[in-house]
């Protein structure tokens, strides 16, 4: 009787897989993708004309060289996984909800929408509870292409309002994605649509020497310029930075026997150091007002406010440390309040009075929640913080911000009592959730040469796929898109407002710059002074962020007389 009923058990078992294996194979939310040899990436000639057509850096392409590719056939999903499924996904699973939703609430409204704010991790979970996989990134790039090889999904000529893509600058700014499969231009000749724009994608980034970083292709409703909606273009960024909402992904498998990828420690969920109840999420009809059209930068309060400085609210059941939360998802359902000082000692929100609707914030990279940081101190008006802090490794001081009228001053002073020598400090100013300031075009933000100021994506940087920051060490020369040799002077870098109005700038008064950064995912700044301490060494760092109307060089009139008096007064 047991063995009989064994038996029964593996024929009911194969009769659940043959029928869930017929159900894909019928699934017309899917589509072949034939096998045989395709073409990937750009020629040097095509790379060579949109260097001059885009005026833009060289190494702009250098990621993505043409080759030809062997493909099996596949399927690949029509569209991007949306919040409605990746909702049963959730539901049937206790898998942790998409951060946005824990901060937001399930937005019905946004059900057909793709999902967006999820880690590498958790697409590649919810494909196998699907029964399928993530394409890989040559899989992803033949289904927006085609057999022709073309360079966006539509053809070889870029064509405005084709995709969903970054509003213009007299517009106001695109905050979420569109539903899915709703611009019929954005089709590629199989089918597949939203393949140039909507939501940038996850890919199978499972490299037995990598599992810090991962592949996204395609670009997004944060893009506007036409490189960054190439079939061929491709990103890496690190596998935890998933809470942007402008991430999601799609589903795809093998038109034949199932193979699958993926390292078995990738479809494992993550695990979370507090419980997944405590990471709930609600449904709601209404959608925020910060989700919809946020207001436009004005001068009434320019001159009359001072710039608050707020704790960082974190979410519940993420832990402050954790990559995801702690650097990319600045919480909007708990704002910091004037007794909700821990554990926000290393970042800090920004609020600009004249600025509506823009939220910047501080993160202090060598302050981190799990060393003995004392809790920030704010003023009863909140224009000033101070907070101690003390590391394992023997540095301790102390760090203070103060608001003026159109800056934020950081004031900074360490000991390095330990016995090796310390990175003592480093700013990154974030501008992720200013949409009139965000620039992941690289085309608003300037850097400081002997030339003048030159575009970011005009400017050589050094190439790396693993490395989602741009840096450029001041002194150093390169190529710039005419051809000329362009050395970067410093100390300014700075991101202009989309109706070119407004800037803001990380600047540095005590130490010369050495090193300028730009993360080309999420748009934060370093002005770096790079400060190395020696056991028994003590520094005191003085750094001003600028929040100014007005243009380049108003910024460089006012940087110069600013620091003139700071070193008058030192």
């Amino acid at each position: 009787m047991m063995k009989l009923t064994r038996l029964t058990q593996s024929w009911m078992l194969a009769i659940l897989v043959f029928q869930a294996l017929s159900t894909l194979a019928a699934d017309n939310s899917m589509i072949r993708i034939p096998g045989g040899k395709y073409r990937v990436g750009l020629s040097p000639a095509e790379a060579a004309a949109f260097v001059q057509a885009f005026d833009v850096s060289p190494d702009t392409f250098a990621l993505f060289p043409m080759r030809k590719v062997e493909i099996e056939p596949f399927l690949i999903d029509r569209h991007e996984v949306t919040n409605a499924e990746y909702k049963k996904f959730v539901d049937a699973t206790g898998h942790p909800p998409p951060v946005l939703w824990v901060d937001y609430g399930y937005l019905e409204d946004f059900s057909s929408r793709p999902v967006t704010g999820v880690l590498y991790r958790d697409a590649v979970a919810y494909t196998h509870w699907a029964g399928k996989r993530l394409p890989t990134e040559e899989e992803w790039e033949v289904a927006a292409r085609g057999e022709d090889g073309r360079l966006w999904p539509w053809g070889n000529k870029w064509q405005e309002g084709l995709c969903v893509h970054a509003a213009p600058t007299d517009m106001p700014p695109t905050i979420v994605p569109s539903d899915v499969a709703t611009h019929p231009g954005d089709r590629s000749p199989f089918g597949v649509f939203d393949m140039a724009g909507n939501v940038t994608e996850w890919v199978a980034s499972g490299k037995a020497d990598d599992r810090q970083m991962a592949t996204v292709k395609g670009g997004s409703f944060v893009n506007s310029d036409p490189y960054n909606f190439l079939c061929a273009a491709l990103e890496d960024q690190p596998r935890l930075n998933g809470f942007l909402g402008y991430i999601g992904f799609r589903c795809a498998r093998d038109a034949e026997d199932r193979r699958d990828p993926t390292p078995a420690e990738e479809i494992v969920p993550l695990r979370w150091p507090i419980a997944p109840a405590d990471r709930h999420y609600t449904t709601t009809a209404a959608v925020p007002e910060d989700l919809t059209s946020p207001e436009s930068p004005e001068t009434a309060l320019r001159d009359t406010s001072l710039i608050r400085i707020l704790p960082v609210g974190y979410l519940p059941g993420y832990p402050p440390g954790f990559l995801g939360v702690a650097q990319t998802h600045l919480c909007r359902s708990r704002r910091g309040a004037g007794t909700e000082t821990e554990p926000g000692s290393f970042r800090f929100e920004i609020q600009v009075p004249y600025l509506s609707g823009q939220r910047f914030n501080f993160l202090f990279e060598n302050l981190h929640p799990e060393h003995e940081n004392g809790s920030a101190k704010f003023h009863n008006d909140h224009t000033s913080a101070t907070v101690t802090f003390r590391q394992p490794s023997g540095l301790s001081g102390q760090l203070s911000l103060q608001g003026g009228l159109d800056y934020v001053d950081v004031d900074y002073e360490a000991l390095n009592d330990g016995t090796t020598p310390q990175l003592a400090y480093e700013l990154c100013f974030q501008p992720t959730y200013a949409p009139h300031f965000r620039d992941h075009d690289g085309t608003r933000t300037w850097l400081k040469t002997e030339q003048g100021f030159v575009r970011r994506i005009e400017l050589w940087h050094h190439v790396n796929r693993r490395m989602w920051l741009q840096q450029w060490q001041v002194g150093e020369s390169g190529r710039l898109a005419n051809g000329k040799t362009g050395k970067l002077s410093g100390p300014l870098i700075a991101t202009v407002s989309r109706d070119g109005k407004w800037l803001i700038a990380p600047t540095t008064f005590s130490h010369p710059t050495k090193a300028l950064f730009h993360n080309r995912e999420y748009s934060c700044l370093h002005n770096q002074p790079q400060v190395i301490l020696a056991p028994g060494e003590q520094v005191r760092i003085a750094q001003r962020v600028y929040f100014l109307r007005g243009g380049l060089n108003d910024l460089v009139k006012r940087y110069e007389a600013d620091k003139a008096a700071w070193m008058a007064s030192h």
